[in-house]
């Protein structure tokens, strides 16, 4: 009732147990027929799993029972991050012989301890007040070994049931992106056939634009080359001479200004048809 009081009664009970309780605090006496069953039942399991344990001992019954149990958990206490849980566990011996677990100093060090403890030390009829407080109370040392086991089978089916359900979400993934790949495998070929007329379209297009183009371009040039030479032809002395005009030479050169004769020079005139040879006697220069 004081504890209840202080609220400290269910604080042990509050604490989770760890999925894989494999390192065990064990406060026991080694000579203790309930210690070797308890170890024994945790070595054949038959899940195959491994348990490190390490004992406290200490004095199961009489009136040393509390201060040994309280030394063990001071101990246990100065290593709790190399431990999971602490069993205490004893066997046989009278009910009489119980008295000292229901002292109220181990009670409330066992009630606010920072592990989960489990407990073997009663009989079938009676329970103590550290019973009262642990985490969880069983009857015998060998139940207390079948509840870590269990609590190992439970986190190995949890882990089994999430693999399952991992490897059929991936299966189940892997089918629609099987799905989804196959769509688009589909659309591909159509995809690809369309963009490829497209692309001859277009192709076709810019073809016939060019050829266009080059027409035109080489049109135009003709016409202009042939209006080039029409100017080139019309230019050309035959042409001249044939329209009326004539060429007067001297010496082979042409003459373009009368400065370029003397009085007495001959020279010769080009026309259309023959030439014309004379002598200059007179000169006069244009103005």
């Amino acid at each position: 009732k004081q504890l209840e009081e202080e609220g400290v009664l269910t604080l042990n009970k509050e604490l989770p147990i760890p999925l894989v309780p494999k390192r065990i605090a064990v406060i026991s006496s080694a000579s203790a027929a309930g210690y070797g069953d308890f170890c024994h039942q945790l070595q054949h399991n038959s899940g195959g799993y491994s348990f490190y344990t390490e004992l406290f001992p200490a004095i199961m019954q009489g009136g040393q029972v509390e201060e040994t149990v309280l030394t063990a958990l001071d101990k246990i206490n100065c290593r709790i991050e190399a431990f999971d849980v602490v069993v205490i566990i004893r066997g046989g011996g009278a009910t009489s012989d119980l008295s000292g677990f229901d002292t109220y100093l181990l009670a409330a060090s066992c009630a606010q301890f920072a592990l989960p403890i489990i407990t073997g030390i009663g009989h079938e009829r009676d329970d103590t007040v550290l019973d009262m407080v642990a985490h969880t109370r069983v009857k015998t040392p060998t139940a207390a070994a079948e509840f870590l086991i269990n609590q190992m089978n439970e986190t190995a089916d949890n882990l089994a049931h999430l693999a399952e359900q991992l490897r059929a979400s991936v299966s189940f993934r892997i089918e629609q992106e099987k799905k989804h790949l196959n769509i688009l495998r589909n659309r591909i070929p159509s995809s690809a056939f369309a963009y490829l007329s497209d692309a001859k379209l277009a192709l076709l297009t810019s073809k016939n634009d060019l050829n266009r183009a080059i027409t035109a371009f080489l049109s135009s040039q003709k016409h202009w080359l042939d209006l080039l030479r029409q100017r080139i032809a019309d230019a050309s002395p035959e042409r001249l001479l044939s329209r009326g005009y004539s060429i007067t030479m001297k010496e082979g050169r042409a003459v373009t200004d009368a400065s370029q004769l003397s009085v007495g020079d001959v020279f010769t005139t080009r026309l259309t048809k023959g030439e014309i040879t004379g002598k200059v006697s007179e000169l006069r220069q244009s103005s």
